[in-house]
């Protein structure tokens, strides 16, 4: 999809960088492309020792549309300004990263996947397509200038369509961050009309509307990521289920492993597998166990930052145990979070 968003511009291959670049690498890129957007590929690639203040600072430094100022020996060094978008791609979203309220107003997340199942006739398509902008690209952004410059009063005529679209949008969303996310979608959708109208796309927009709307508020109804994992976490967790004779608990069973156990006070994951579990939904693992912890959501050893050993079919090994106060914040009644009816226990299980 970042090689599509490229090929409006230029060469794909040629445009994007990769988020493994330093804050002043992303900042002066921003300069130089000045009103075309920056384009980043892959979250993962962060090499900072800190992944979520890296993405806030980035993000809260583009939005500013300026640079730092930065000294030097005469006097100051010019500073970079840009008037643009930063389109990111990446396993896990930058909203799951960055928890506090003002990046939730800078970021409109688009969740979903480009293509929900993988088969032949996709991977052929998809083969294609890269094919097709490898040799068309740069196109679609000098036939819009020219139209612009050519009809210099339909910037008007666009300005009042702006605010038309953007009141619609607000209704949708709820005040205050919804009304940053508002004026994003509906550039958004008015750059689409806009290249309908010019290159004869017929391109269906209620769908690219219903795309970026249903996140929003979706953002705005869950609270922090932090909250939407854990919503997450508990669902996974009732929905594979294992009793057993033989263990205090019901097991958790993920791809035909144990990978955990539902108890009447928590929920326990091995670590390797609450990570992968996570990163497999687009969450950021550090920052969701990072946020668990400051709520008081973990229970954990001394000197251990996030785990905790715990027994699981009988033998001992690092978890991330979700406690009885990260189940009571999601609102369920004791019935509702207490493991399922077992067995009569052994005498000779211990229980912990």
């Amino acid at each position: 999809m970042l090689l599509l968003a490229e090929s409006v511009m230029g060469e794909p291959e040629k445009i994007y960088i990769s988020w493994n670049s330093s804050r002043v690498g992303i900042e002066r890129t921003s300069g130089v492309l000045n009103e075309l957007a920056i384009l980043i590929d892959e979250t993962k690639a962060i090499s900072a020792k800190d992944k979520p203040a890296f993405l806030k600072e980035t993000v809260y430094q583009h939005c500013l549309g300026c640079g730092k100022v930065r000294g030097k020996p005469n006097g100051i060094q010019k500073q970079h300004t840009w008037t643009s978008i930063m389109i990111s791609t990446g396993e896990a979203n930058v909203l799951s990263s960055i928890q506090d309220g003002g990046s939730k107003a800078r970021v409109l997340d688009l969740p979903e996947l480009p293509f929900i199942e993988k088969s032949p006739e996709i991977v052929e398509m998809i083969d294609s397509v890269k094919e097709t902008i490898s040799k068309n690209h740069g196109h679609a952004l000098l036939v819009v200038i020219a139209h612009l410059t050519e009809k210099p009063e339909r910037m008007q005529s666009l300005r009042g369509r702006f605010g038309q679209i953007n009141s619609e949008i607000r209704k949708q969303l709820p005040s205050g961050v919804g009304t940053r996310q508002a004026a994003a979608i509906s550039s958004v959708l008015l750059g689409a009309e806009l290249l309908n109208e010019v290159m004869g796309l017929n391109w269906d927009l209620k769908d690219m509307e219903a795309a970026m709307v249903k996140p929003c508020q979706r953002v705005a109804s869950h609270g922090s990521e932090g909250q939407r994992a854990l919503e997450f976490i508990h669902s996974f967790a009732v929905s594979n289920l294992q009793k057993s004779e033989n263990t205090v608990g019901t097991l958790i069973i993920y791809r035909n492993e144990v990978c955990g156990q539902f108890d009447t006070d928590g929920i326990s994951l091995t670590t390797a597998a609450a990570k992968r579990i996570l990163t497999d939904n687009r969450f950021e693992p550090d920052a969701i166990l990072k946020e668990w912890l400051e709520k008081g959501w973990l229970d954990t050893y001394s000197g251990r930052q996030f785990e905790k050993q715990k027994t699981l079919n009988g033998k001992k090994t690092w978890c991330v145990c979700l406690n009885n106060k990260a189940l009571q914040s999601l609102g369920l009644n004791e019935q509702e979070h207490e493991e399922p009816d077992l067995p009569p226990i052994d005498a000779g299980v211990i229980p912990f």
